[in-house]
């Protein structure tokens, strides 16, 4: 069986169409997509049209969620894109779980096993994001028992093997390259230095992972740019165009 994982998009359809020609030239069996699929200053109202022809199974995202909670905080952003969605997107939103096991030995989340908006992998260091130490990372996933974990939230791809063996896979972001956000002690970067788009492939065969492989793509970013200006929101426009902050 071999698996597309992606993660992050983002709302940025050019991203996302360049990744699923890719993936379509690669006999792929099923996309994992591992949410912040739609919240992005880019073209969100594209997205469900680009993936409706694809065998997907989703997770939620953070920022999915934003989307769907009335109580959080109303930002002009946000309220653009809840504009441009369908309906209809947000009827399937609310059927993601915050994690899925997949094939009995593929378990999927977007942050960690408890929540969407931690890191999994990494933990804020200096204002940037920085690897946890092994041991952090077995304590963090000693609850899960599926030998394939996959993980976004940070945006920054990684393969991680754990003290008991298990592999452990962030593929990247397909839309956005570079974040900011904040935390107790103030703002914080993720930064891959490049503006591609980013996703995985893993090939599983009797239950065992054979292979993974990831893919860095160039792709056309004048529209996403132009469109987060359009959202004023140059910061976003920054990071597509260079993947570092501004």
């Amino acid at each position: 069986m071999k698996y597309a994982v992606i993660s992050d998009v983002h709302g940025n359809a050019d991203a996302l169409e360049v990744v699923l020609e890719h993936i379509s030239k690669n006999g792929i069996d099923k996309i994992l997509c591992l949410g912040d699929v739609f919240y992005g200053p880019f073209q969100p109202e594209k997205i469900m049209e680009l993936l409706m022809d694809y065998n997907v199974v989703y997770v939620l995202g953070n920022m999915d969620e934003f989307l769907l909670n009335k109580d959080d905080k109303i930002n002009e952003t946000r309220s653009l894109i809840l504009e441009k969605l369908p309906l209809k997107t947000f009827d399937l939103i609310k059927k993601w779980e915050k994690s899925k096991i997949v094939d009995n030995n593929i378990y999927m989340c977007h942050g960690n096993h408890t929540s969407n908006k931690e890191y999994l992998l990494e933990k804020v260091k200096c204002k940037t994001l920085v690897l946890r130490s092994l041991d952090e990372i077995d304590k963090s996933i000693h609850k899960i028992m599926q030998p394939i974990i996959l993980c976004g939230h940070s945006h920054i791809p990684r393969v991680i093997e754990s003290s008991s063996g298990q592999v452990i896979i962030n593929p990247g972001s397909v839309g956005m390259p570079c974040f900011e956000s904040e935390n107790s002690e103030g703002t914080y970067a993720s930064e891959n230095g490049a503006s591609f788009a980013r996703y995985a492939t893993i090939e599983v065969i009797d239950g065992k992972l054979c292979e993974i492989s990831h893919h860095t793509l160039k792709y056309q970013k004048g529209n996403s740019i132009n469109s987060a200006l359009e959202y004023n929101r140059s910061d976003y426009a920054a990071w597509v165009k260079t993947g570092f902050r501004e």
